[in-house]
């Protein structure tokens, strides 16, 4: 059993048990209770963002969802509401919508959301990206790449880190891509962006851990998401070929198993977790 299980493997022990051996002990219970701790994901009303805001919500959290579109985060919170009236468990999903490119909006709205309270776990679940060959480069796409992928995280960061290091306690997820991490075709803009992503995250990420906030990211390829692989390309035949070519998984990683593992690198379990990267992409890359 993992430890995203709940459980952790221990020294040998003797056991209560008719002497035997104790070599699993639960480090953290499954059910982990996520009452009264506030989540804001960035990004979130689409994707992976979408799944891990709903994953969280069902924990109990109470999650702060921005994105945007207005349209797509309103269905999403409307469409939740339902759910949160039939478990008392859970709190509605909260509405933000914002533009993370906007350095003075981002900090404005975490401005009044912090004035609520303190945050415990920021998703920074943002993204964009558009095919874009070498040959024929195109700045201002690549700067759109940037904004978004890049310095969204780091206005996002800007407004909240200094929060965090204050209280000593938070965690940061950044929702990032394992492009960044081996070259793909027609991906250069956006595998740069990323990379920048990935390797500001590393780095504050070590830098901080000595508050007690700890900063990592998830490197995301083959993926169950809409953005990336629509409808029609995943029923493509040489799509699925490709799958089976390409991915040891054979399939795509589906957008909740990518939720769950982001729930558990948000939870206690997982403070042993600074400034790392870590590659889910159903064995695509292997770093």
């Amino acid at each position: 059993m993992s430890v995203a299980q709940g459980f952790v493997e221990q020294p040998r022990t003797p056991s209560p048990d008719a002497g035997g051996w104790t070599l699993l002990r639960p480090y953290n219970p499954r059910l982990r209770q996520w009452a009264g701790l506030r989540v804001w994901v960035v990004g979130g009303s689409t994707g992976i963002g979408r799944a891990t805001a709903l994953a969280l919500a069902a924990r109990g959290a109470q999650v702060l969802v921005s994105a945007r579109g207005a349209a797509a985060l309103d269905a999403l919170v409307a469409e939740h509401r339902q759910a949160a009236r039939e478990q008392s468990t859970q709190h509605p999903l909260q509405a933000w919508p914002l533009d993370v490119t906007d350095a003075a909006a981002v900090r404005t709205c975490a401005t009044e959301i912090l004035a609520q309270g303190p945050l415990d776990l920021v998703l920074y679940c943002a993204g964009h990206y558009r095919a874009q060959r070498a040959t024929a480069f195109d700045l201002a796409e690549m700067q759109r790449h940037m904004a978004i992928n890049y310095s969204g995280a780091l206005n996002l960061l800007d407004a909240l880190l200094p929060a965090m290091i204050a209280r000593r306690a938070g965690k940061i997820l950044v929702m990032g891509s394992a492009s960044a991490l081996r070259g793909i075709k027609r991906a250069s803009t956006y595998s740069a962006a990323r990379g920048a992503q990935l390797a500001y995250v590393q780095a504050v990420g070590v830098e901080v851990a000595g508050h007690n906030v700890q900063i990592n990211a998830i490197a995301q390829n083959f993926v169950d998401n809409p953005t990336y692989f629509p409808a029609d390309v995943q029923a493509n035949p040489r799509f699925q070929e490709r799958l089976k070519r390409e991915v040891p998984l054979g399939r795509l990683v589906g957008a909740r198993e990518d939720a769950e593992f982001a729930a558990y690198l948000c939870s206690e379990a997982a403070n042993c977790f600074v400034g790392q990267v870590f590659p889910l992409c159903g064995g695509w890359i292997q770093r």
